[in-house]
């Protein structure tokens, strides 16, 4: 009896500290100013802004596809051209002209990744050496988005992360000494409890930054896994508080702070004047894009060809590209299979 008493004291200290911790978010969340972007229909990207802004921006993440969507860029701007034959089923890029200076840093280091001191380059063959430089590529598409180019106010990112993960961690500390330590089931339950709601967090987190530009299945899917893990975790909760040293109302009250926390902690990632100006202008463009194939293609293949860089990067090159003979391939396609669909297909095929 005494050895299960033991614990109660750091348990009721744990779960008050995740309760007031909790708290602490639900008033900053709550006092938060909720900005919405209307998506302003517009023909052509943002002046300045690349592809690989583009992904940068839809996600808060640099990863492949962004790099990759440079490859039809350099392309367009004469640096190189795509070249396959029947005998060589695959594309190869060959590099016409160097790279400006004056090209932001990720363009120049994904460009030497690509060439190098060769004229030309495999995705197929694509070795260690160009895995580093496409990392440090990234790191550098990251960084450009520092200054006045940052997409989040200092600050309220890191705290909207750090302080519900603090309370979810001391609850769930705080769930497993409630358990006794001595009753198995309770411990277990308290356990899982909590690291259901660590798992809330990181989903409403990372789901945050995905909002804006994700599709109806991706919000879906984001708000059923953050519900079932905030449902996994009242629900152990519950059966936990049944059995714990601690009163039940003691219990269920700090796990409601916390999962409460956890799904209104987004609310005060703020996002800077230039993200909202910018994002209203990229969701008017994947509107645009959106309208044009549903309308089986508007666009002159010049227009589209200019274009697809950033439907790539929305994730829309298939249906972009579908309504496009092949006959109308861009200049710089001189693959003897052929444009049409199975051209950006394959070169999206080819570079993953």
């Amino acid at each position: 009896s005494g050895a299960r008493q033991a614990p109660w004291a750091a348990a009721a200290v744990l779960l008050g500290l995740a309760a007031a911790t909790a708290l602490v978010v639900l008033v900053r969340a709550l006092a938060a100013q909720r900005t919405s972007v209307a998506p302003q229909l517009c023909a052509a990207p943002p002046r300045g802004v690349s592809a690989a802004e583009v992904g940068y921006i839809v996600d808060s993440c640099a990863d492949d596809r962004d790099l990759f969507a440079l490859v039809d860029e350099f392309a367009q701007q004469g640096l190189l051209e795509a070249k396959g034959s029947e005998d060589r089923p695959e594309v190869v890029l060959h590099k016409k002209a160097d790279i400006p200076q004056t090209a932001p840093d990720y363009q120049r280091t994904f460009f030497q990744a690509l060439f190098g001191k060769k004229q030309e380059f495999s995705f197929a063959h694509a070795g260690e050496r160009f895995a580093q430089k496409l990392a440090e590529a990234k790191t550098q598409l990251a960084q450009h988005f520092d200054g006045e180019n940052k997409l989040y106010q200092p600050g309220t990112a890191a705290a909207s992360l750090v302080l519900p993960l603090l309370a979810a961690g001391l609850f769930l500390a705080g769930m497993v000494l409630a358990g006794g330590l001595l009753l198995a089931g309770g411990t277990a339950l308290g356990a899982v409890s909590g690291a259901c709601a660590l798992g809330a967090v990181l989903v409403a987190h990372f789901g945050v930054y995905r909002w804006r530009f994700a599709a109806r299945g991706t919000r879906l899917a984001f708000s059923i896994g953050a519900g079932l893990l905030l449902l996994c975790a009242a629900a152990c909760a519950f059966f936990a508080s049944l059995t714990a040293l601690l009163p039940m109302w003691a219990v269920l009250g700090a796990a409601a702070l916390v999962l409460a926390a956890a799904v209104l902690a987004p609310r005060f990632v703020k996002p800077t004047a230039y993200n909202n100006e910018i994002s209203a202008q990229l969701l008017g463009l994947r509107e645009y894009i959106e309208q044009d194939a549903a309308a089986g293609g508007k666009l002159t293949p010049e227009q589209g060809w200019a274009l697809l860089p950033y439907a790539y990067v929305f994730g829309m090159t298939e249906e972009f590209c579908a309504r496009f003979e092949a006959d109308t391939a861009p200049v710089w396609y001189l693959c003897a299979w052929g444009w049409g669909l199975h051209g950006p297909a394959y070169m999206g095929h080819a570079m993953h």
